[in-house]
């Protein structure tokens, strides 16, 4: 993940909490890029609520290169949005984010008409019930794809209709909560102490 060439300036890019890190959602296996806060946050709203949609490159562009070789053979799935949404914002803000990878994609999940926002984390995981698989699968790992994840019921709700596909199913997105990311600290920490009282015994 080295930056060597970007669509915007050093300075804004270090403003955005780059982490890259893995974390687990039940068993699905998931990776995110930034950490969903500060300009982060502001960045996702002027995309998606203020359809400012040339803003599309600028959160995985230098990260290409990566994405495509971890995840080569891979088919991208993207997360669903409502007919309303996508007709009031006028594109679909997951695809073309992950669009500038140049790597398969389809969408094969539909989601009925309901709102997450304002909605209690219980409330979210009921999203289950309206989001369904309505296209084939094809023979090759799936990634399923966000632009955030938050409390994560959008991924799994996707993940428990094809964790028995017959290939690696995994997720990716832009951004996470930091409580994945503090978890993800703990565990460094631990790792240190383990390293000091390595050295001393």
């Amino acid at each position: 993940m080295f930056i060597t060439k970007d669509v915007i300036c050093d300075v804004c890019r270090e403003k955005m909490s780059i982490v890259g890190h893995s974390f687990k959602l039940e068993t699905l296996s998931c990776e995110s890029v930034y950490v969903y806060d500060g300009i982060m946050k502001d960045m996702l709203v002027q995309y998606k609520e203020l359809m400012d949609e040339a803003l599309f490159p600028v959160f995985l562009y230098p990260f290409i290169t990566y994405i495509r070789k971890k995840y080569k053979g891979y088919t991208l799935v993207i997360v669903p949005s409502s007919n309303s949404a996508l007709s009031k914002r006028g594109f679909s803000h997951v695809e073309k984010m992950f669009g500038i990878m140049d790597m398969k994609m389809i969408s094969c999940f539909v989601k009925d008409e309901v709102e997450q926002k304002h909605k209690s984390q219980i409330e979210r995981k009921e999203i289950e019930n309206h989001i369904h698989l309505v296209g084939t699968l094809p023979n090759t790992p799936l990634l399923l794809i966000d632009d955030v994840c938050t409390t994560g019921s959008t991924l799994l709700a996707m993940y428990h209709q094809v964790q028995n596909h017959p290939y690696p199913v995994k997720a990716l997105v832009c951004c996470c909560h930091a409580k994945y990311v503090e978890i993800r600290r703990w565990k460094k920490f631990v790792v240190w102490l383990w390293w000091i009282y390595t050295q001393v015994v």
